[in-house]
Order: C-alpha cells, then structure tokens, then sequence
C-alpha cells in the first residue's frame, strides 16, 4: 500500500489569528491534521508525514531538510520546469544558493515541504519564517510553491500548502 515517508524536519513555529483586525501570534505543535481531500482522496496524519491517497495513487507531503531534498534524484528536472515558469524580467537568473538555504535552516528560518506521487518529487514548497517586531512574534510565509504542471489539480498543491500552514502553527 501507500505509506508516508516521514522526516524529522518538521519543527514548530507561530501563526497569525485574528481577533477584531487585531493581530495576534501564538505558538502551536509541529504539523500534523487531518483534512478532507475532496469525494476520491482522504488526507491522514501519521507522525509528521502527510498521506493522500487517492484512486489513481498516492500523493505524500514531507517536511525535509535542505540536505534531504539536494539529494532527490527528481529535484534538478523539478527546478528546471520551475525556473522557466517562475522567471521574472529584470531579475538574475534562477540559481539556487543551497549553502544559504543551509544557513537559514540553521538558524530555524527555513523550512522545506515535499510533495511526491507514487514516490516520485511533484513538487515543492520553501516557507521562510522572520522576526515581525511590530508584534513580537516570528511570522511564516510561502516564499516558493511549485507543482510540475502534469500534477496539479492532484490534490499536491493543496497538500504541501496545508502541511506548511500546520507546520507554521
């Protein structure tokens, strides 16, 4: 059968609620949730791995290292069909700085999700996670999300969005 991958990167960090247009942070648990996929998939939480399992196959989300997505034989053909879609006049070429992805992950200012079909990498998602000190409190965004084109509407996109919005909580 389908069985997620599990990876111990997934560390805890803050999320927003808003009370009144008030903002206001609180830290919460490492992710893991159970959501609904929709009628032909079920989205199940084991340990920090994230499964989706649908009818034509597995859809996994993991939280990974920097180190363990350099090493995803699939990660260079993703990046490439990323940077052709993702390119934006004006600004330099894409060119990963792997040794700064590194460094920030070090300093718990990065965290990376993974999403695989059947075990094979679909797609990504980098979340950077700052300082707001207007509030006091760490704030996490999306700073890059990509599904190759072949496998979106499969339930990855949304999957490694929910992974990271549960990791940021």
């Amino acid at each position: 059968g389908c069985q997620p991958v599990v990876s111990a990167a997934s560390v805890p960090a803050h999320r927003d609620r808003r009370d009144g247009g008030f903002s206001r942070r609180a830290p919460l648990g490492t992710f893991a949730g159970v959501s609904s996929g929709g009628a032909n998939a079920r989205l199940h939480a084991r340990g920090r791995g994230l499964l989706l399992v649908r009818e034509s196959g597995c859809m996994i989300v993991r939280a990974l290292s920097v180190d363990e997505i350099v090493q995803e034989p699939e990660l260079h053909g993703l990046f490439a069909v990323y940077a052709q879609e993702s390119s934006i006049a004006g600004l330099p070429p894409f060119n990963p700085d792997i040794e700064h992805y590194r460094k920030l992950e070090a300093l718990d200012m990065m965290r990376l999700f993974a999403a695989y079909r059947d075990e094979i990498l679909v797609g990504f998602l980098s979340m950077l996670i700052s300082f707001a000190p207007h509030y006091g409190e760490k704030i996490a965004v999306a700073e890059s999300f990509f599904v190759l084109p072949e496998h979106r509407k499969s339930g990855a996109g949304l999957s490694l969005l929910r992974a990271a919005e549960e990791a940021a909580r």
